[in-house]
């Protein structure tokens, strides 16, 4: 018979600890879920007090636990952003306090003040609107004349974004003829947009036309340069989950364009979907190192928010 987690006695205390975020997580998406009883509710709750404690045991014995950290700080959140639902699994704010009374010593936690966490945001918002009404009074006029005078955005723009919207939903959802027709409304209304044909020739090579496709292709090619193709067709590759092709351009960028990030951001991507979790954390890291060494930090943080959390979800 497999050894569980509840009857496995040699747990670490570092397991055990690992456990109890788990369970808590887990408690937390019920909450969400609206399926949470009040019993469980209170277990959880008693549960957090003693992640609390053991996460200051371990600080005080000078053992690292930055994921675990991370985890409970998330928790915290999400319990000071579910504040209401909480107390409504109570019934109401009485009943929350009646309980919070039989837990003498233990008001600092966030979940043992949210109807303090509620009253303090209510409040907040409330001075904030007035705030932002008076300002908003001031300067409206002002700035509905700036609007109307210089910073109107063309429409033929607005309705080429709208049906480009509407292109990308349909794409997602795999309806690619539908999503080709969207294209070429936005062709239509902005011709010389070399995103949109690269568009519609991805669309067309998805649905079988190889040759009209390439057309498109080399029209895109002579309005950008090859770096940018590649990249933003690999992005199309990427939706339509052609993995096959996006593995094609992502090797393309990566000999043509080693020291750039693209190429080994699109082949981590393409890992990534295919279930090859260390191969896309490889990839990521040296799209990482190339995104910082070109001084491109917004995609840098981008990576590795992607690579921790990959990372992560290998280590559970």
């Amino acid at each position: 018979m497999p050894i569980t987690p509840n009857d496995n006695k040699s747990l670490s205390r570092m397991d055990k600890l690992r456990r109890n975020l788990t369970d808590v997580e887990n408690a937390l998406d019920k909450l969400s879920r609206k399926e949470i009883s009040l019993v469980q509710l209170k277990e959880t709750f008693t549960k957090l007090d003693g992640i609390e404690q053991e996460l200051k045991g371990f600080s005080k014995l000078g053992i690292s636990c930055v994921s675990e950290q991370g985890r409970f700080y998330t928790i915290k959140e999400k319990i000071e952003h579910n504040a209401k639902k909480i107390i409504a699994v109570f019934g109401n704010t009485k009943e929350y306090q009646s309980y919070r009374e039989t837990t003498i010593g233990k008001i600092e936690p966030v979940w043992w003040r949210l109807d303090q966490v509620i009253a303090s945001d209510q409040k907040k918002k409330t001075n904030h609107f007035f705030l932002v009404t008076t300002v908003l009074l001031l300067v409206g006029i002002a700035l509905y004349v700036a609007y109307k005078e210089f910073l109107a955005p063309d429409p033929t723009y607005v309705a080429m974004y709208e049906h480009q919207t509407k292109m990308n939903e349909l794409l997602d959802s795999g309806l690619y003829e539908e999503a080709l027709r969207e294209a070429e409304v936005c062709i239509d209304l902005m011709p010389d947009m070399p995103e949109l044909v690269i568009a519609k020739g991805a669309l067309l090579e998805e649905i079988g036309d190889a040759d009209s496709s390439e057309i498109y292709y080399n029209i895109a090619l002579l309005r950008m340069n090859a770096y940018d193709f590649y990249s933003e067709r690999s992005i199309f590759y990427l939706r339509m989950n052609n993995l096959d092709k996006l593995n094609q351009d992502a090797e393309f960028l990566i000999k043509f364009y080693p020291d750039m990030a693209n190429g080994y951001y699109f082949q981590a991507l393409r890992f990534e979907n295919a279930g090859e979790k260390s191969l896309a954390i490889e990839m990521y890291e040296f799209a990482f190192e190339k995104a910082e060494a070109n001084g491109d930090f917004e995609q840098a943080a981008m990576i590795k928010i992607r690579m921790a959390t990959l990372m992560q979800q290998i280590s559970f």
